[in-house]
């Protein structure tokens, strides 16, 4: 049966949508451009007699998993995605493992004055503000913006907050059943740089965690390597809305698509 590929295409670049587009007529899938106004959570009114699988913004992923008109949709349940449940799954594999949980709230200035520098991203895949680096003094800083204004981002939300590594190079890796079907590193050091070969100890580093635990049958694993040649797992994402950086979007593509008919012929 027809795979559909419902794509949002006012928020991807042109090269990936093209290349999505590209994969869906060689592998004889159906792909459907939709238009979705940003910010919004409005799924878009499509109807295909088969597998579905959408691909767009992180807001609009979280939105079709709470209430799915497709199947399979989404691979995503945004429980299985904070960074505090698939931290108790890999443990000291985490780069974070030193991270403190807590909200915007109740950040503690004694705590934060500890470290001069902070990594905060928020305890969920929603994206309500991007993860990045900052000092105390102007975590303390924004936070009383945000407590002076109306803003979407609640004081009341849960973060994650984790000293700053030194990180050699870091990778985006694409797990289907616990495989790894394509990745790209996508930073050496401080500078972006891509590139599509993957080690075998990489690979076989993401596949045991993902054989460990997983939050989906699909989904991606960033994944960093240290100085010491270890490797850390930065994060994990929702696959339906990640960027591709010099992966193989053609293997993409088959791979979800193999497995939303699966997930439809079992339904």
């Amino acid at each position: 049966m027809q795979v559909c590929w419902i794509v949002q295409d006012n928020l991807i670049s042109p090269k990936d949508l093209r290349a999505i587009e590209l994969a869906c007529e060689a592998g004889g899938h159906r792909y459907a451009p939709v238009v979705v106004p940003p910010f919004t959570e409005d799924i878009p009114q499509f109807e295909h007699h088969g597998p579905v699988i959408f691909y767009g913004s992180a807001r609009l992923t979280v939105a079709i998993a709470a209430d799915n008109p497709w199947t399979p949709g989404v691979f995503f349940d945004e429980a299985m995605f904070t960074p505090s449940a698939y931290a108790k799954a890999y443990g000291q594999h985490m780069l974070n493992a030193d991270a403190i949980w807590t909200t915007l709230q109740e950040m503690d200035a004694a705590i934060l004055a500890n470290q001069e520098r902070w990594f905060i991203r928020p305890d969920h895949d929603g994206k309500s503000f991007a993860g990045g680096v900052m000092t105390s003094e102007e975590l303390l800083s924004w936070r009383a913006k945000l407590e002076a204004a109306e803003t979407v981002i609640s004081l009341d939300a849960p973060v994650v907050l984790a000293t700053v590594k030194p990180l050699e190079r870091e990778w985006r890796l694409f797990l289907v059943d616990e495989k790894v079907v394509t990745g790209s590193q996508y930073r050496r050091g401080e500078e972006r740089e891509l590139d599509d070969a993957l080690a075998a100890d990489l690979i076989a580093f993401a596949e045991a965690r993902a054989q460990t635990w997983s939050p989906d049958r699909a989904f991606v694993m960033d994944i960093a390597k240290l100085a010491d040649g270890s490797y850390k797992i930065v994060e994990l994402n929702g696959i339906n809305s990640c960027g591709f950086y010099a992966a193989d979007v053609t293997r993409f593509v088959e791979s979800l698509s193999a497995l939303a008919s699966d997930i439809y012929d079992n339904h």
